[in-house]
């Protein structure tokens, strides 16, 4: 017999494969979970800085405080990023109209010139100098213009009404300028939040796996030029990047899931073969399990007598996975230059192990070696389609697309 390693190949019954199956919708909807956690909180923030916001618009009239309220209550009670967009647009206009009817209110009242203007000063007021000069500047100008023009002047009527008109156009741009801005820093703010923490928990998973993250420093490092943009204010930049960079987290997170399946199988093949163990007199030495960087698993065992077994798991593209099985003793066998009854025993208790796997849903096939008639089995059709896409996402983790 050769001195070259014994080995077989395992397949998963449909009955494991189906349990893994199973803890990748676990893993999925423990991500959803997080995704929604982050939506949540965003949102309430998002809901709490409109409300403050819109306290600066008294509703002074019982003819605009209806309305005004209404939307607020609207605002309070959205249950989703979209459903508050859409209520902080209707806040906006109730409060346009709002501003509409406390002009005509102090034109129907019959006031004076003077007080009619200072209606119109302490609306600018309330939305502040500095707002307005951000979201329409050359409109703050025009409109600081006309009111010193009318303060140093006595007024005609319809120089009252056309103030009044620009003040509200000036103001209605202010609002929808602002509006606009908002809606894109919400949107931002709920895309980095969503790619720091699926970044984060693809560390997690991980390093709960014992796997490396393939490109996870290249993923923190796209995160950081996110988040500098959103920090300066750059909220288009931020959609755009942050949109390149879901991409690049999909592509990981696909990899990653493949790598940590594949490692769960072969754990699945080792436990099960390792379980026999006992009963050919072996006993695990358990300082000797190891994993390498290529995510093949190996340990050793003992007899009292001396005699040591190794068995290692490792990957096998496009079949399953190949189970080596090495002896202490026909290693010494094939050093003396002699054939003796070790490589026999070797494969008697791989037979036993692998009996005992069956048991588990672990198939395989019959132990053989290199220069030996390769008894390999064509995969069973339960699991050669996930198998490939299993594949297929490895093939993608391995090389991104890193396009923006």
């Amino acid at each position: 017999m050769s001195r070259s390693p014994k080995y077989s190949f395992a397949q998963l019954s449909d009955k494991v494969l189906g349990q893994m199956e199973r803890d990748r919708e676990a893993r999925r909807r423990r991500r959803e979970t997080a995704e929604a956690r982050v939506r949540d909180r965003v949102l309430a923030e998002s809901r709490a800085e409109v409300l403050r916001r819109s306290g600066a618009v008294p509703g002074d009239s019982a003819a605009e405080e209806p309305s005004v309220a209404a939307a607020r209550r609207q605002v309070r009670e959205a249950g989703s990023l979209p459903g508050l967009e859409a209520a902080v647009h209707e806040l906006d206009r109730a409060e346009r109209i709002a501003r509409r009817l406390r002009a005509r209110a102090a034109a129907r009242t019959g006031a004076e010139p003077a007080g009619r203007i200072a209606v119109l000063t302490e609306m600018l007021a309330e939305v502040g100098a500095e707002i307005r000069e951000r979201f329409d500047s050359a409109g703050a100008a025009e409109v600081d213009a006309a009111l010193a023009r009318l303060r140093s002047t006595e007024p005609a009527e319809a120089d009252l009404d056309d103030a009044g008109a620009l003040v509200q156009g000036h103001l209605d741009r202010v609002a929808q300028a602002r509006t606009r801005l908002e809606d894109r820093r919400r949107k931002a703010a709920v895309r980095v939040e969503l790619l720091a923490g699926r970044i984060a928990g693809l560390h997690a998973d991980a390093r709960s796996a014992n796997v490396p993250l393939h490109h996870g420093e290249l993923l923190d490092e796209a995160l950081s030029v996110v988040r500098a943009h959103f920090s300066r204010g750059e909220f288009t930049e931020v959609l755009s990047l942050g949109a390149a960079l879901e991409r690049r987290v999909d592509l990981v997170e696909s990899g990653l899931d493949a790598v940590t399946d594949r490692l769960a199988e072969r754990r699945t093949i080792l436990t099960s073969l390792v379980r026999a163990l006992p009963k050919v007199g072996f006993a695990v030495d358990p300082g000797s399990l190891a994993e390498s960087e290529d995510g093949a698993i190996l340990l050793r065992a003992s007899r009292p007598g001396g005699d040591s077994v190794g068995v290692m798991v490792r990957d096998e593209p496009g079949t399953g996975h190949r189970v080596l099985y090495a002896s202490e003793a026909v290693r010494r066998e094939a050093d003396q230059g002699r054939s003796g009854p070790a490589c026999g025993d070797l494969i008697e208790v791989v037979d036993v192990l692998q009996h005992s796997a069956g048991r588990d849903g672990v198939m395989l096939s019959p132990v053989t070696w290199e220069g030996h008639d390769d008894p390999r089995q064509a995969p069973p059709a339960a699991g050669r389609r996930r198998r490939e896409q299993d594949a297929e996402a490895r093939r993608q983790q391995e090389n991104p697309s890193w396009r923006a």
